[in-house]
């Protein structure tokens, strides 16, 4: 078979990087004292890219995360204690514009203990820290390729108070205050030869804000319609951005259930801030149809549309994919953000399969970013008849990828997964 170019098609072994992205398990059990334990892991895969004046960075970094955590048993106060070892592993470059190009390989394994506790009813504290060690190796154009040691420490805690949580006419009413503050180091030695000198970089933030949402009941209870808004101040240290920022959320989502239809938008912007040449905002927005939730048959569709830099508050981004692009690179801050734009969506329907104890899914997905990166699925799911069963999922797909840049020829594959809960 030939390509789209006319050349002989070409095949390769599915990589660790292919298996591990998207990928996610969590197994949980009780002790002989009633608390819980949970074993889990996830894996992300993530590219990036930005520019300063005429100099442009560019890369993909893949983090695999195992963890362990303990929660309390029935009736004891809702704290959380857990461990998790990160493995990244990432690769780039930049170019400066003058045709001086370096690519640049990094990888980092690091351990990081996490927790949460409840202070009182309705304020509670949550904290992070980790320590990583690894390599870094960078290769100019026309120049040897130089390694030196890597190691990476970061810290972060935070608290949040509900004001207000009440129950009005059915709809849910919460206002919360939030605070935290992060650090992140990372630092490179000298290499053997001393062509790549020592390097060291620090930042830090101290954020406080206010969230809050509502959900109203429209249509005489048969939708929900929730606004929502944060606002938040900040305050940037070290070798990137300095100095104070204001940002604004604002969301909105509509939920039909007589119709199956879903609408939800999702925005943040930084409004102002000390370093002028800072700018940061993003927005996305989604479309879901399921006109019956209880059931995995009949059509499924969904479609989402995102456009710049979407971040997101607290912990929740710490040990991301986006949060170690920037660190395995070596890229602290270029008080730039590139717009980026993506669009994902999926459609399936699902039909009865051996004698209705199953649902058999035809389903075609598709994704597009900018860089040139495309992708597009055709496949098949076998799940339980209802979404509440526990059992299994079986995903059989034939997929097609451009890669970031859209520099290399298409990649074409067939994907078996399986996924067991119990």
């Amino acid at each position: 078979m030939l390509r789209e170019d006319g050349e002989p098609m070409q095949s390769r072994a599915v990589s660790s990087h292919d298996l591990l992205s998207g990928s996610s398990f969590a197994l949980t059990g009780s002790t002989d004292a009633g608390r819980l334990a949970t074993i889990w892991g996830q894996g992300l895969h993530g590219r990036f890219s930005g520019r300063e004046g005429a100099v442009t960075l560019y890369g993909e970094v893949t983090t695999g995360f195992l963890g362990f955590d303990w929660t309390p048993a029935a009736g004891e106060d809702g704290w959380i204690a857990g461990l998790a070892i990160g493995r990244t592993t990432g690769t780039g470059g930049w170019d400066d514009g003058n045709d001086g190009q370096t690519k640049i390989a990094a990888e980092l394994t690091g351990l990081y203990p996490y927790g949460g506790l409840p202070l009182s009813e309705n304020l509670s504290a949550w904290m992070m820290a980790g320590y990583g060690t690894g390599t870094v190796a960078a290769k100019p154009n026309d120049g040897e390729s130089r390694s030196a040691d890597l190691n990476l420490a970061m810290g972060a805690v935070g608290l949040r108070g509900e004001v207000v949580r009440d129950n009005l006419n059915g709809g849910d009413l919460t206002l919360a205050l939030t605070t935290d503050a992060r650090m992140v180091r990372i630092a490179s030695s000298r290499s053997p030869d001393g062509g790549m000198p020592a390097t060291e970089a620090t930042v830090w933030q101290l954020r406080t804000g206010i969230e809050g949402s509502r959900r109203f009941l429209v249509r005489n209870g048969d939708a929900t319609f929730t606004p929502s808004l944060e606002m938040g101040m900040h305050w940037d240290g070290g070798d990137a951005e300095q100095g104070l920022g204001v940002e604004m959320g604002l969301g909105m989502a509509y939920s039909d259930f007589a119709s199956g239809l879903g609408m939800d938008i999702q925005s943040r912007i930084l409004l102002a801030h000390t370093d002028r040449d800072y700018r940061e905002w993003g927005v996305s927005a989604g479309l879901a149809y399921d006109p019956d939730p209880t059931s995995n048959r009949g059509v499924v569709m969904s479609l989402r549309q995102s456009l710049g830099v979407h971040s997101v508050g607290g912990s929740d981004e710490l040990l991301g994919a986006g949060t170690l692009a920037g660190l395995a690179a070596g890229d602290v801050g270029t008080g730039q953000t590139a717009v980026a734009r993506q669009i994902e969506g999926e459609v399936g329907y699902g039909l009865p399969a051996f004698d209705g104890g199953l649902t058999g899914t035809p389903n075609f997905g598709f994704r597009t970013a900018d860089g040139g990166e495309q992708g597009l699925r055709l496949g098949w799911r076998l799940t339980p008849a209802a979404p509440d069963d526990i059992g299994f999922e079986l995903q059989l797909d034939a997929t097609r990828h451009k890669s970031f840049g859209g520099l290399e020829p298409a990649l074409h594959g067939v994907m078996l997964s399986i996924s067991f809960n119990w």
